[in-house]
């Protein structure tokens, strides 16, 4: 007489197997999530420097401005070696009318190391563009990225034009 289908034993074999495949593969899939935090901060830097030199050449309005006033500058704003803005303004001082556009933060939850900025090394720090794009300060600037858990670090420069490069 054939039998049809499998038995208990041939059953818990399968899962067995599968379990130990389960096993290994989620200590590994959170280590792709930890090594990717320092590149997924640098690239989402790139975004924004990018961001922030497409509104600085927009020449765009803002309902808070009076009437006539335009973007003349754009920049990103380092508060602390964690959280930058993106923002506009309408002249070429920092004098407190600035736009916020994005806020960015990279305080990581449940107490886990941060992915940081540590260059530039003071802060609050400020790289503007004009409306043409290129950086206000005349000097190409370099941010420096850094993941404490893993101990990795990426590099993204900024050159006078304003467009910026992961190195």
């Amino acid at each position: 007489m054939r039998r049809r289908g499998f038995t208990l034993i041939e059953m818990m074999i399968v899962v067995g197997i599968v379990g130990i495949m389960v096993a290994i593969a989620i200590p590994v899939m959170s280590g792709i999530n930890k090594r990717t935090r320092g590149r997924d901060a640098i690239r989402e830097l790139q975004a924004k420097v990018t961001q922030a030199r497409g509104l600085a050449t927009s020449g765009q309005t803002n309902p808070a401005w009076p009437a006539p006033a335009r973007t003349v500058n754009a920049g990103i704003r380092f508060d602390s070696a964690t959280s930058y803005v993106v923002y506009i303004d309408r002249d070429t001082t920092l004098n407190g009318n600035e736009v916020v556009m994005s806020v960015v933060n990279m305080e990581q939850p449940n107490g886990a190391a941060p992915v940081q900025i540590s260059n530039p090394s003071t802060f609050p720090a400020d790289m503007r563009m004009k409306s043409n794009g290129s950086l206000v300060s005349g000097v190409a600037a370099t941010f420096v990225v850094q993941d404490a858990e893993q101990r990795t670090t990426q590099t993204l420069r900024v050159s006078l034009s304003g467009m910026p490069k992961i190195l």
